[in-house]
């Protein structure tokens, strides 16, 4: 008889508040080592109302959540819980663990993951499927890969396209970072030049960003302007940016979702079809999508469907907005991801 056992996600608790600790570095008492002991200490009692036979775990996992059915595989192998145990499917969307305290001076982008049990060895369990974010760039979203040791499926979209949780509407991020300027106050020679280097900044932008775009007219170069009282007679700052604004549909996460349901029903898992269905102009690129998850690498696309995938499906989810002053949403260098391979002992 089987059994879902579902743990709440990094930082959050039902009926409470979100807490700010477990959603910004991953610890504490929502973070990610608690999440895998409450499933510890749920799976365990359950255990033992169960008949007499061996008992087969199967764990799912996104972001940081996957980050703690890592650790949570790693913990279970190790305990004795009087009766044959064994760990079947483990589907793993896109693990960030992303952990920091005051010790690494709050860095989530490093792989310092303060005591998290990221490795899974050869063997641990039947099968192990990780799908990765290919359009994920943030800075603080290293991907944290299986793939010298288990499979690992590339797909096209950013974090959340992987594991879900976008609604439909309107996407309108900063793409480039903030330029400004400050100079006196009718200096025209100063001000040619704030807009020269801001015009190039745009065109970089949309050089960048021009996989995402339908239409030119949704990328546009910004500009505001604020003045500066001074005793000798005021200054005027301007700020330039580049802003990207398009509505992007949900559906893309439906692909993954879908794909990694079949990968785990042909390994035995009793999980049953999911209730979202794929649009229709998505049903032959999921036929890609099936068809990597036995080849490997990126599914192939034709031209026009990766255009509308990248058009009007994957999200971009870096960007320059702020949050209480600081770019938590800031692409890696040169933005190209970080991804830190597991590692035993890590």
């Amino acid at each position: 008889m089987g059994k879902a056992i579902y743990i709440e996600g990094i930082g959050t608790q039902s009926g409470l508040a979100d807490d700010t600790k477990g959603l910004a570095l991953g610890i504490g008492g929502t973070g990610v080592i608690m999440k895998a002991q409450m499933g510890l200490d749920q799976l365990t009692a359950h255990v033992q109302s169960l008949p007499p036979g061996i008992v087969v775990v199967d764990v799912f996992g996104f972001s940081r959540g996957a980050a703690a059915a890592r650790h949570f595989i790693n913990k279970l192998l190790a305990l004795n819980l009087g009766r044959p145990l064994r760990v079947g499917f483990v589907g793993l969307f896109d693990t960030v663990a992303a952990i920091g305290s005051a010790a690494d001076g709050l860095d989530t982008s490093d792989d310092n993951n303060l005591g998290v049990s990221l490795y899974l060895a050869p063997g641990c369990a039947d099968q192990v499927v990780q799908l990765t974010a290919h359009h994920e760039y943030r800075v603080n979203f290293a991907l944290n890969s299986i793939s010298a040791t288990h499979r690992e499926i590339p797909l096209y979209g950013a974090h959340s396209d992987i594991g879900g949780g976008y609604l439909a509407g309107e996407e309108r991020i900063p793409i480039a970072r903030p330029y400004e300027v400050t100079m006196m106050m009718g200096d025209q020679a100063a001000l040619k030049a704030f807009k020269s280097e801001a015009t190039k900044r745009y065109y970089e932008a949309q050089k960048v960003y021009q996989a995402y775009l339908a239409e030119p007219s949704q990328l546009k170069d910004e500009l505001h302007q604020y003045s500066i009282p001074t005793p000798s007679g005021g200054r005027t700052g301007y700020i330039a940016n580049t802003v990207m604004t398009r509505y992007v549909k949900p559906e893309l996460q439906l692909l993954a979702g879908h794909l990694m349901r079949q990968l785990a029903a042909e390994s035995g898992v009793p999980i049953q079809a999911l209730a979202e269905t794929i649009p229709d102009e998505l049903t032959a690129i999921f036929t890609a999508y099936q068809a990597a998850a036995t080849t490997g690498g990126l599914p192939t696309l034709t031209p026009e469907q990766e255009h509308l995938i990248m058009t009007q499906y994957a999200h971009c989810s870096d960007s320059w907005v702020t949050s209480a002053g600081l770019f938590v949403n800031a692409p890696a260098p040169s933005r190209t991801r970080m991804v830190y391979q597991q590692q035993q002992g890590k």
